[in-house]
């Protein structure tokens, strides 16, 4: 059983996650920062089946860092969507693919596999807003990639275990946020 500081540090980065990405939403009522609408719809879409595949995988305890992204992603892609943002290319063709096929391993097999797949999916599918943040980058977001980067650090802190369904989607995406950390300052 896990102690009651781990408890909280995983608890505390699901709250961290979705407080970071809902004031990211609200900042993107108030000015044009430039995001890939393609990225937010997958990740909303991904972060929902990555729940539920590390419930369905055992993770009991450190699986609110994924709750707090699903509500978070979804308030920032329904206000993109509400701005009427869109744009369509070969990057975003090719994150729509690797959602595809991330959601098919998990389907056929299982939810520790799909656990790789979806985070493997989700990181393709924020390939869209690296490029983007590449090309032009946008130093005034340099706190949204902060705050997930301690939310993600957090919940890798706070596991249960050293388990895929564990540990994978916040170490992972600890590096996926920290790259773009750096690319805002670049």
């Amino acid at each position: 059983m896990k102690s009651e500081p781990m408890n909280r540090l995983a608890f505390l980065s699901g709250i961290l996650i979705m407080i970071t990405l809902t004031a990211f939403g609200l900042k993107l009522f108030q000015s044009p920062i430039p995001q890939n609408l393609t990225t937010w719809v997958a990740w909303a879409i991904l972060n929902a089946l990555l729940l539920w595949a590390s419930r369905l995988a055992g993770n009991r305890q450190s699986w609110m860092l994924s709750a707090g992204a699903t509500l978070g992603v979804i308030f920032v892609t329904l206000v993109l969507l509400s701005k009427g943002q869109w744009q369509w290319g070969l990057v975003e063709t090719l994150c729509t693919i690797g959602a595809v096929v991330g959601t098919a391993i998990w389907i056929w097999l299982g939810p520790k596999r799909g656990v790789i797949a979806i985070v493997v999916a989700m990181n393709v599918a924020g390939l869209p807003n690296m490029y983007d943040t590449y090309l032009a980058p946008n130093p005034e977001s340099w706190w949204l990639w902060a705050g997930l980067t301690l939310a993600c650090l957090l919940a890798a802190l706070g596991a249960e275990k050293w388990t895929v369904q564990d540990r994978l989607f916040p170490v992972v995406n600890f590096v996926f946020n920290l790259a773009m950390l750096i690319l805002v300052f670049r």
